[in-house]
Formats: C-alpha cells, structure tokens, sequence
C-alpha cells in the first residue's frame, strides 16, 4: 500500500511539474511560449552559413547570431555561430548543426532571454554561462584542431567574408593550376551565347585556353536532388558540396567545393561576379580547368552537379 502511495504522489509531482514547464515552439521565423507569439527569430545571408537575427513583437533587433568561418587547412572550413546581445558585451558562442535554428529559438525561450520587448539581464545570464566563449580559443592555439581535415589538394578554398560590406579594393590575384594536355579532349575556342533557358542542356563553351570533355553539354538531372549538403541521386548519396562567399575587388566571388563519399575533394566550380554566366571549374581528377556556360543563381549548384556526375567526377 506505502508503495502504491509513493507512485501516485511521485506521478502527481511529475505532473505538477510538467505543467509548470513552458513549451517552447518554432515556426515560420517565430519563436512560440505556451502558444503565444514571444520573439522573432529571423535568417540572413547565403543559403551555406545564415546569420540569425533575434527581434522583439516590434521588430527591434535584440541579439545577433553571426556565422564564424574559419579556414583550418587542406581544403577545409569550419563554421560555428558568434551571439551578441543588445548592450551586452560579453558574447557566446555555439557549434555549427543541422537544427540550430530550432535549438537557438528553443534555449533563447526557455531561459526567458526576452522579457516583454526587452532583453531579460537573468535571461542573458544563463545564456552567457551555458554557451561561453570557447570555440573561438581554439582557433587561437597553435596547431588547433576544430574538425577534421579532407585529404591535401589543390586549390585552396576561399574563406566566407564575415562582413556583407567590401574590407578591401587591394586586387588580389589568384594562382592558377597548370593545364597539362589530355588526350580525349579538343581545345577550342567559342563565342558564348546567352543561356535561353537554365533548365535545359547548353554546350559548355571556353576560351581558347581552356578544353572541353567529349560529353560537354550539361543537361540537368531530375532525379537529383539536395538534402543539407549531400547531393543526392533519387534515395542514394552521390557526394557532398560547401559553398564559400569572399569579396574581391567589390564583387562577391562564390565558389562550391565538391566532395565524394570519401571526404575527398574532387572539384571546385567559381563564379567571380554575381552576375556571371560562366563557372571556372577545375577538376582534381585530371587537374584541369573548364568554362562551364552556367548562371551565379538558384539553379547553378544543380547545374553543376549534374556535369560532374555526367563526367563521372562522382
């Protein structure tokens, strides 16, 4: 019977307990206690490393989640997030993941961060102390090791400008590898013409330096298609792409790092210019560099896929 007693009363004071607990939720941009709207958290920036911004009901920017991208070597770049609250100068800092949105909104809710339309000081607190600034010491040592490094090639991949304003005009110059000759492919040289439509197949075109693969037209694969950063052909894994954003002379170069099931880089694809209609690709493969009639826009990492695939770069 004193049994039977204890398991009630512990049932009770489970209850009581869960009832007392706030539920957090996150949806379409909005952070949700017990139901209610409490605070907007919103994404910035690429489609690669988002920003997060925390705002009040009256979209007044209370805190910042900035993506910090570090270069570790070999190829390789790691990413992990910088908070920064309204009128606080301590900062935290949080790993990189697959959810983090949802697990930002949640700790930001259940620590009460957000206090009516201000910042809660015990709130921030708690912040600060479960998330210190620890990370980024480790990139402050030598010979630090944030994740692991993919096998040494060439070349390097350009670092995410953590700022969206340009910080230099200074022109940089980038090294381009050797074109050693190959015996399949034909060097010419063709005019390119403007692409009528993005989803269907176009020939690659290049300048007269550059060469062409005998299965040059690129024609978009249905059946691709991307979960995260794993490219996916139907239910089967094919490889893994990152995309890294820098300022140079004013313009933001973007360039996609193509990786097979090994971790091991197999291509590198650049637009120079926002408004580019041309992808310089270079192949770790045959170490060659191709013109790849392509546009800088939503479509082009499926583009691109789609010709490595073609070309059995995959």
């Amino acid at each position: 019977m004193k049994k039977v007693k204890f398991l009630i009363c512990t049932c009770i004071l489970f209850w009581s307990l869960s009832a007392l607990a706030q539920q957090v939720t996150y949806r379409k941009e909005t952070i949700y206690l017990d139901g209610k709207p409490y605070a907007y958290l919103f994404k910035e920036g690429s489609s690669w490393a988002k920003n997060f911004s925390l705002q009040n009901l009256k979209n007044e920017e209370l805190m910042k989640a900035k993506a910090i991208v570090k270069e570790i070597g070999d190829g390789y770049d790691y990413v992990y997030y910088e908070l920064s609250f309204k009128g606080v100068k301590a900062k935290a800092e949080m790993e990189d993941e697959k959810d983090l949105p949802r697990r930002l909104a949640y700790e930001i809710g259940n620590m009460n961060v957000v206090k009516g339309d201000e910042l809660d000081p015990e709130g921030v607190q708690k912040f600060l102390e479960k998330y210190p600034p620890r990370i980024s010491q480790r990139f402050q040592k030598p010979g630090h090791q944030g994740a692991k490094p993919v096998a040494k090639e060439e070349p390097k991949t350009d670092v995410v400008q953590e700022s969206a304003q340009p910080v230099s005009t200074q022109k940089i110059e980038e090294v381009k590898p050797e074109l050693p000759a190959i015996t399949t492919p034909t060097a010419v040289s063709i005019v390119q013409e403007p692409l009528k439509d993005k989803n269907i197949s176009a020939p690659v075109s290049t300048s007269s330096q550059a060469t062409v693969l005998p299965s040059g037209n690129i024609a978009v694969m249905t059946t691709l298609k991307f979960s995260g950063n794993r490219i996916m052909r139907g239910k089967k894994q094919v490889g893994v792409f990152k995309v890294s954003e820098k300022v140079v002379n004013n313009k933001l170069k973007k360039t996609y790092i193509f990786l097979n099931l090994e971790n091991q880089k197999v291509a590198e694809g650049s637009f120079d210019d926002p408004k580019s209609t041309t992808c310089r690709m270079f192949t770790v493969k045959d170490k060659m560099t191709y013109n790849l009639p392509v546009r800088n826009d939503e479509n082009s990492l499926k583009v691109l896929s789609s010709w490595l695939i073609q070309n059995k770069y995959f």
